[in-house]
């Protein structure tokens, strides 16, 4: 065997039959006759370099049949703009609850064979191992998670990081706490909630609720999850057209669900020509968006061709040239971005009895 055949073979005992801290070589024919169980939870600490070793996304792409250049393109986005003082807990199988709902209502029904499980990661600062890991006060240490889902076209799902994890994080933005159990350990991180659309049962559409109102149902206790299956159940009711596979959801489809929730929504809109409903100027849009911002309020926005949340901004007084953080299922979370005017419309999600006289 070659050096990489070496290592997966190692990386592939070690996860399947693991023995304390001791990582023997074994033979690449015995190894991998067989994928990793699903009977027994293994978890495996390692640095958060090695998540871009060709062994590691090799594994994951035997186990999840994901071709092993998506997962590459998955992990590299979302660990890029990382601190590089960071350990790395691996952990399968783990059951994400979004995409376990959609392997039900629109994977399983399909002609291919999906797996059920999920990869999942967990990160933490670099003093922290699996000999340390139950003895250490672990409430400043834990940064959060990523999924690895079997989802052919994008493999990042679900996921929650602290913006503390990443180098750049000059901003301030709309936070919630969320419990987490890992490796026996409870653990809480305060974050924003982050998933990848994946190409056919949800969109970026989807995505934007889905994330949308996880932050709501960890921050107040009136609301809850949405599940891609709801969406569709709520949609039902409005569209002439079946929902899955997914073609994405317009503004006012968005809207709709949002107000089905209970939500008082408030929409605004880029000026246009020969617009036929209230529309705003450049300045007044912009200025608007940025009153949403400051006050606190999560935003869906709406290009013409995709839908992200801009959930804060940097830290800075005033509107020009102060970026915006997003949550963008084609960037990493908290990627900042500058103004610009390809957003066309923006939806606010507001407490139904909330006063909004001085916003036009």
């Amino acid at each position: 065997m070659n050096l990489f055949q070496k290592a997966k073979a190692t990386i592939m005992h070690f996860m399947k039959n693991r023995h304390g801290c001791k990582l023997e070589m074994y033979d690449e024919s015995v190894v991998e006759e067989q994928p990793l169980s699903t009977e027994n939870i293994t978890f495996s600490f390692c640095n958060i370099n090695y998540l871009q070793d060709e062994a590691f996304i090799s594994l994951v792409s035997d186990e999840l049949k994901v071709p092993d250049d998506k997962v590459g393109i998955g992990i590299r986005r979302m660990i890029k703009d990382m601190r590089q003082d960071i350990i790395c807990c691996i952990e399968y199988p783990y059951i994400d609850v979004y995409y376990r709902d959609t392997y039900y209502s629109f994977y399983s029904k399909k002609h291919c064979d999906y797996s059920r499980y999920c990869f999942r990661i967990s990160f933490f600062s670099d003093d922290v191992n699996e000999h340390n890991f139950y003895d250490l006060n672990l409430s400043d240490k834990f940064y959060g998670y990523m999924v690895l889902r079997p989802t052919v076209r994008r493999v990042v799902g679900y996921t929650f990081l602290s913006p503390a994890l990443f180098e750049e994080r000059e901003f301030v933005c709309c936070l919630c706490k969320k419990d987490v159990s890992v490796y026996g350990r409870k653990l809480s991180v305060t974050g924003f909630p982050f998933c990848g659309q994946d190409g056919e049962a949800v969109s970026c559409a989807e995505i934007s609720l889905m994330m949308m109102m996880d932050y709501f149902s960890h921050k107040y206790n009136k609301y809850s999850q949405l599940l891609p299956s709801q969406i569709i159940k709520i949609l039902s009711r409005y569209s002439n057209e079946r929902q899955l596979p997914s073609r994405g959801l317009p503004s006012d489809m968005i809207s709709f669900v949002l107000r089905k929730i209970g939500f008082g929504i408030r929409t605004y809109t880029r000026q246009k020509e020969d617009a036929d409903y209230e529309v705003y100027s450049n300045d007044e849009f912009k200025r608007l968006l940025y009153i949403y911002i400051e006050s606190g309020f999560p935003i869906i926005t709406c290009t013409s061709d995709h839908t992200y949340l801009v959930i804060g901004k940097e830290n800075k007084i005033g509107e020009d040239n102060v970026k915006l953080v997003t949550i963008n299922d084609n960037e990493r979370p908290y990627k900042l971005i500058g103004y610009n005017e390809e957003i066309t419309s923006f939806i606010v999600p507001l407490y139904e009895k909330i006063p909004v006289g001085g916003i036009k």
